[in-house]
């Protein structure tokens, strides 16, 4: 029987809600009969599965024709198909939004009732503000996971959060809001320069100083041996002992919520730009005493102020706790650096050097670590000059060799940091320069052996061609101009005449040739004749 009942309510609840559904489709075409088609479109793309939004969406459509139509010739329909192919879509598109972000309408100063909104235009605005702060919050969420994903979290307490970014982009959604470059996104970014140097930034976030404070975030800097090289406030500022005890200080005084805690700390502590702690200042401090377990200090009756004596004392077991958390951050700072140095790997260098032999045909790339993340390198290019046929089998070329080789090379733009030839064998040693260090520097002076490469060719004949004007091989075609120009005057001399010259100097020499031709020609004739005679 109690089943038969629910099945019946729910029979009941379905019927009312499918009447109410019809309803709603019935009046609103009896009260706009001039888009009929239009509202069979807006009933099937109505979100809300109870035509919620139908009546005011056709209220918008009428509006709509009704404008365009002051506009067209009566009777053609043309105030419908304007706003039939692409208003009505634009207008039920936004109200799909609307109704999928409705929940979130208030947040934004939005009403979450379609009828409060006067026109299409005004529901649009609100759409498209609502949107755009989706897009937003969608691609922060996204970047944010991006960065965690490429970032590594060393603590996260209820005062204070360190994470060591290991990307320049987890490096700048870290960092930002602050000058550090190496979170940059808006001028030149050092976050890849520094690692492959074996630098390791950790950023430490005070959670309990003010957003604007400098100390809010500050970037510890640890060198190759894993020590504290420097630290870094929000300002790009670097911070010296004093000031990175006072940051402690401010977070663990809760500077953020508790300001007169820290101003009373100031002033027992004898700060020259300090104003005189209020009652109101020492109540905080001795909250925040107590907080600490020192104990809150006894008030003067009259004043209610803290005796400068006893406050200096509290104020030396405020700073014990903040060096205490200092050191235990420290110490977890170099921990996580030592298992996880900084710099390349031996893979990163692999990859690049694999690249380059793809393209390299004369040239070759070559490193090696000599610490934990450090690498050399160098580069070179060889010559193999053994097997031409020297004139002189026995006479040493290694030092002519030598110095025609780097002479060539520095014609064609290689410049060679060492060369050295053994038996006719060249090899030309090239080394990085002072901005080709760490993995990018490797990268760029595999670039630029490649540049070398090309050129590796043009330097081979530049030594050929020399070789054959000292005679040191044989040079066939170098005989036969020294058979055309006897001397080198001579050659000299001929070069210098211009091409007129030259043309008519030939033309002259045709011309006897010619005559000669002729007079031959004659003679042979007269002796054809007298022969016959």
């Amino acid at each position: 029987m109690r089943q038969l009942f629910e099945s019946w309510r729910k029979y009941t609840l379905l019927t009312e809600e499918q009447l109410l559904i019809e309803g709603r489709i019935e009046d609103v075409k009896k009260k706009y009969p001039r888009i009929p088609k239009i509202i069979d479109y807006l009933i099937r793309r109505d979100p809300s599965g109870n035509q919620k939004y139908l009546a005011w969406a056709a209220k918008q459509t009428e509006a709509a024709r009704q404008y365009r139509a002051q506009y067209t010739p009566p009777g053609t329909g043309l105030d419908v198909a304007q706003i039939e192919s692409s208003w009505v879509p634009e207008l039920t598109d936004k109200i799909e939004k609307f109704h999928k972000w409705n929940q979130r309408m208030p947040k934004f100063g939005f009403s979450k009732d379609i009828n409060s909104y006067e026109n299409y235009e005004a529901l649009r605005d609100a759409v498209n503000k609502v949107e755009a702060e989706d897009t937003q919050a969608t691609k922060r969420a996204e970047e944010k996971r991006a960065a965690f994903s490429e970032a590594e979290v060393i603590d996260d307490t209820e005062d204070y959060f360190i994470v060591r970014p290991t990307t320049t982009e987890s490096s700048c959604f870290f960092g930002r809001g602050t000058r550090w470059c190496i979170s940059a996104d808006r001028s030149s970014n050092y976050f890849d320069s520094y690692t492959s140097e074996g630098k390791m930034f950790y950023f430490m976030f005070m959670k309990h100083v003010d957003p604007t404070n400098r100390y809010k975030k500050l970037a510890f800097v640890l060198d190759s041996e894993y020590d504290l090289e420097s630290v870094f406030d929000a300002e790009d500022d670097e911070l010296n002992e004093g000031e990175i005890e006072e940051a402690f200080v401010q977070n663990l005084l809760h500077q953020a919520t508790a300001e007169g805690a820290w101003m009373a700390y100031l002033w027992y502590e004898g700060g020259r730009f300090a104003d005189e702690a209020t009652k109101e200042d020492v109540a905080l401090y001795n909250q925040a005493l107590e907080r600490l377990g020192i104990g809150a200090l006894g008030t003067d009756e009259t004043s209610g102020l803290l005796t400068m004596e006893e406050a200096e004392y509290a104020n030396a077991d405020i700073r014990e706790q903040a060096n205490g958390i200092q050191i235990h951050v420290m110490e977890q700072m170099r921990d996580h650096a030592y298992h996880n140095p900084a710099g390349p790997t031996e893979e990163d260098y692999q990859k690049i050097q694999n690249k380059f032999e793809e393209s390299a045909e004369h040239t070759y790339l070559y490193f090696e670590a000599y610490e934990e993340g450090k690498y050399y390198y160098n580069g070179g290019m060889s010559f193999d000059f053994s097997d031409l046929e020297w004139l002189d089998e026995h006479e040493d070329n290694d030092d002519m060799l030598s110095d025609i080789v780097r002479e060539a090379a520095d014609d064609n733009y290689v410049y060679v940091d060492d060369i050295e030839v053994y038996n006719e064998e060249a090899r030309l040693d090239f080394t990085p320069d002072y901005d080709e260090t760490g993995l990018d520097g490797f990268e760029k002076f595999a670039d630029r052996v490649l540049e070398y490469d090309e050129h590796w060719q043009e330097i081979y004949d530049v030594v050929i061609s020399k070789l054959k004007g000292l005679r040191k091989i044989p040079a066939p075609d170098l005989e036969k101009e020294r058979f055309y120009w006897p001397s080198d005057e001579e050659k000299a001399k001929q070069m210098e005449l211009d091409l007129k010259t030259q043309a008519e100097k030939k033309d002259a020499e045709d011309v006897d040739t010619v005559l000669s031709m002729i007079r031959e020609s004659k003679k042979i004739k007269v002796r054809i004749m007298r022969a016959k005679k």
